[in-house]
């Protein structure tokens, strides 16, 4: 038996713009950071049997992988050419569809169990690529590359992303003391919703006027997202926060709810905090907000409306092998 973990993410700066129907034109960047909290998957050869048994929060058993209705396992296992005779166990430290990339967390802990039991010495960058051509080219999803890439690599880092979708990586190199500052003032809050990421980022890119529009301003502020975060200016991480909320807002009218937007002005309006953002595509999941200060405050008020903390460090290792049994 294989077991491997890839950790869920926050998009710091930049989202959107690691969909193609933006660095196709312009290229992207996006900066994420991973979160110690995980997907682990398992996964064993059959000796006896011949059958495909797949347990996620359903549990499937087939003679062929072409039956399964799992899109992401079923071209995970046949980029692998698996066809039957296996088991694979997932199971996740949060909820799914909640905005962390639990998706692409998934693939990545896949194609690493998957690299492991064939021993194909794939690095972290081939996994990563792998996992984004399942997602965006075999099945067609309106993903981004980044989900993918902070999954396998771990850290905070900045995915550079040219026209032709080659991806670069740089670690911003923030010690653990500016690490530590900086997210005790990141608060993330999960809203009790659960989404489909490609249905809002589908209806992002419907509008393909609004969508560049938007998508050129989010751009623009991500390089003074990461300078700030260089800079140690946290603060005004927090503040430009507010800027990328009010442009995300404006690409799908489903990317908040009254509810959210309630608790958010709220919170600015009584200076609690700098700025905010939904986690992910929009939609619900998980609410980040930057607090300079008077951190129960805001955690008091959350708590009031149902919206429970979630207790955070960064992950520093990415995809990671945890056993290999029978070998």
């Amino acid at each position: 038996m294989i077991i491997t973990r890839a950790p869920y993410r926050v998009t710091l700066a930049g989202g959107g713009t690691d969909l193609p129907a933006f660095y196709e034109k312009h290229g992207g960047a996006v900066t994420s950071m991973a979160l110690d909290k995980y997907i682990f998957v398992s996964f064993k050869k059959n000796l006896l049997e011949d059958h495909v048994r797949l347990h996620y929060l359903k549990t499937e058993v087939v003679d062929n992988i072409n039956k399964l209705s799992h899109d992401r396992a079923r071209e995970a296992l046949r980029s692998f050419g698996i066809l039957n005779q296996c088991e694979i166990s997932s199971t996740g430290d949060l909820p799914g569809r909640s905005g962390l990339g639990s998706s692409g967390s998934y693939l990545v802990a896949l194609i690493n169990c998957l690299n492991e039991h064939q021993k194909a010495g794939m690095s972290r960058h081939e996994i990563a690529s792998m996992a984004c051509r399942i997602e965006m080219e075999d099945l067609r999803e309106p993903v981004g590359k980044q989900d993918q890439f902070i999954a396998a690599y771990g850290g905070i880092r900045t995915f550079s992303i040219d026209r032709m979708g080659n991806v670069e990586v740089e670690d911003l190199r923030l010690t653990e003391e500016d690490v530590g500052l900086f997210t005790e003032r990141c608060r993330i809050y999960y809203t009790g919703n659960q989404r489909s990421a490609s249905n809002i980022l589908k209806s992002q890119t419907d509008n393909k006027a609004n969508f560049d529009d938007q998508m050129r301003q989010i751009q623009n502020l991500s390089w003074r997202f990461v300078e700030a975060l260089k800079m140690r200016n946290f603060d005004e991480y927090g503040q430009l926060l507010h800027q990328h909320w009010t442009y995300k807002k404006k690409l799908s009218s489903k990317m908040t709810n009254p509810f959210i937007d309630g608790i958010y002005s709220h919170l600015k309006e009584n200076k609690l905090i700098l700025g905010g953002k939904i986690i992910g595509a929009g939609g619900g999941g998980f609410l980040m907000v930057y607090a300079p200060q008077e951190f129960d405050k805001v955690d008091k008020y959350m708590e009031a409306h149902d919206m429970v903390r979630l207790d955070y460090s960064p992950d520093k290792e990415g995809v990671q092998t945890l056993y290999k049994g029978g070998l």
